[in-house]
């Protein structure tokens, strides 16, 4: 026990490390820190515009083309015989209203485009729409509700007289 009190305390052990050139000293290397959060902050915002183009072209692949007017079913021609005729649109074509479009898809007209026109109120329509529109059973004008046809549809069940039971 004796020896162990008596004997010299040991030197102290230096460091040959110097803080830039030791890396397993702690905060050896803190002037990296700036470097590396400027590249970290600069790999998440390339990551961010990657995925903003990815999210267009997805959006612009999938959305549905509004140029193109589908051709009119014949099927649904034969739907409503009493349907307006047909007629080609030319910027001259006088419809009522001051929109040249075609309020069912929202497209503008085009020259060439096949229109329907109703009698009464004077609304044109893409012939495709309009039919569908009336193949749903609706038999008003998308844009002002005027009954289309010349007589309102007759309904199905028979008229009952009103009398009162005491």
């Amino acid at each position: 026990m004796r020896l162990l009190l008596s004997s010299d305390p040991q030197p102290e052990l230096t460091s040959t490390c110097t803080s830039h050139s030791c890396g397993w000293k702690p905060y050896s290397h803190s002037n990296d820190f700036a470097a590396n959060a400027f590249l970290l902050l600069i790999i998440l915002f390339c990551s961010f515009i990657c995925v903003l183009s990815l999210h267009a072209a997805i959006r612009c692949c999938l959305r549905p083309v509004l140029q193109h007017v589908p051709k009119p079913d014949p099927d649904l021609e034969a739907t409503h015989p009493d349907a307006p005729p047909t007629l080609v649109y030319s910027p001259g074509l006088n419809l009522a209203g001051n929109e040249a479009e075609c309020i069912i898809c929202l497209s503008e007209f085009q020259d060439g485009d096949t229109l329907r026109v109703l009698e009464r109120c004077k609304h044109g329509f893409h012939v495709y729409c309009i039919q569908k529109w009336l193949s749903s059973s609706h038999s008003s004008c998308p844009t002002c509700r005027t009954n289309i046809f010349s007589s309102p549809p007759q309904l199905h069940s028979q008229s009952l007289p009103l009398t009162s039971t005491p």
